[in-house]
């Protein structure tokens, strides 16, 4: 493979846990001080920012952890990827059902927003865990090889 595509395969994890955490640091500016009527019970539960600010702290030290680190550093910066990724998975899933739940006329059309970005989250999660976007691109083929 080229050197092009193995650079971007080491990258794509950490570009992805950035764009994320780009997204979770708007959640937290959007709900800091204020949060809609569909999700005050969930605000009264947890406010909105605070998993937001797990998660886009999470994100950004995970996603900042060069590829030509040492293991036990990409094992932690992966494993801030995976928790920052759960962790957004499941708020952006909670919100979904919360704008269901609550607006059952209108809500729908947000909660369909966010289902959709929950099954993003996922798909993009997959990619955030890994070391490496395609051990292929890296490693010459062999879809089977250790990702370290």
């Amino acid at each position: 493979m080229a050197g092009w595509q193995s650079a971007l395969s080491r990258a794509a994890p950490r570009v992805a846990a950035l764009t994320w955490a780009a997204y979770a640091v708007t959640r937290v500016a959007a709900y800091a001080s204020t949060s809609p009527p569909q999700l005050q019970q969930v605000h009264e539960i947890l406010p909105l920012w605070i998993p937001w600010t797990v998660v886009a702290t999470l994100l950004v030290l995970g996603g900042l952890v060069p590829p030509r680190a040492g293991l036990r550093s990409k094992a932690l910066a992966r494993g801030m990827r995976q928790w920052g990724s759960v962790i957004s998975t499941m708020t952006l899933g909670i919100w979904a059902v919360a704008f269901l739940l609550a607006d059952a006329s209108r809500g729908w059309v947000s909660a369909v927003n966010y289902f959709m970005l929950t099954a993003f989250a996922v798909l993009s999660g997959w990619i955030m865990s890994r070391e490496v976007a395609s051990v292929r691109a890296v490693q010459g083929g062999d879809a089977y090889a250790p990702m370290d």
